[in-house]
């Protein structure tokens, strides 16, 4: 009885988090646009090559877990807070960030920035990917937690990456891109409110 109501209510907090996944994915793909030097290309570009080495030539997985091993070794003072973070933090992805960060500010290297916004692609889709696969792996077939889990991992991962961006190509303050994440999400919740329960 209680595990049915916890999956409840995981498939329920996966229903409430949907209109701020698609608010956090929509204002991610505007930042992206305004990066300069077709920098959103070079981002898609390389997600879009993870997507298919992983799917039609090899998996890295052992990238993926050296990468894991890599955040439990740093936090292995905590285990407990090991856990969580080794599955939300995109370690190669941030590692690429701090070098885009250098090449944007220090070095005004175009190359060098393109091969970075290529590289944060790749290595956020790395992250997902794997995470994703992994979280279906342990969960044996409970897919209610698969999925909040999933999004909630979705949703921060995005949101690190999109403020470390929009800090990075000083796009718009971040305090007006969460005006705007939010008003969007908003909309969403009142139209869903308004569909569900107001009776015209």
């Amino acid at each position: 009885m209680l595990t049915t109501i916890l999956n409840f209510l995981k498939f329920l907090g996966f229903l409430l988090t949907l209109p701020v996944l698609i608010s956090v994915t929509g204002n991610f793909v505007e930042v992206l646009r305004d990066i300069p030097s077709e920098g959103m290309d070079y981002f898609l570009r390389g997600a879009g090559s993870l997507f298919i080495l992983h799917l039609f030539i090899l998996e890295i997985r052992p990238v993926y877990e050296f990468g894991q091993k890599t955040v439990a070794t740093i936090l292995k003072f905590s285990p407990a807070l090991a856990s969580p973070v080794t599955l939300i933090l995109p370690i190669y992805c941030f590692f690429f960030l701090v070098v885009l960060h250098l090449a944007q500010f220090w070095f005004d290297y175009p190359s060098l920035i393109k091969f970075c916004l290529f590289a944060v692609g790749f290595s956020l889709s790395l992250h997902l990917v794997y995470t994703a696969d992994a979280l279906r792996g342990s969960g044996k077939g409970d897919l209610t937690n698969y999925y909040f889990s999933m999004s909630l991992i979705y949703i921060l991962d995005l949101l690190l990456v999109l403020i470390w961006l929009d800090l990075i190509f000083e796009n718009m303050p971040v305090s007006k891109l969460a005006g705007m994440m939010w008003s969007d999400a908003s909309q969403m919740y009142h139209m869903i409110y308004k569909h569900l329960f107001v009776w015209r």
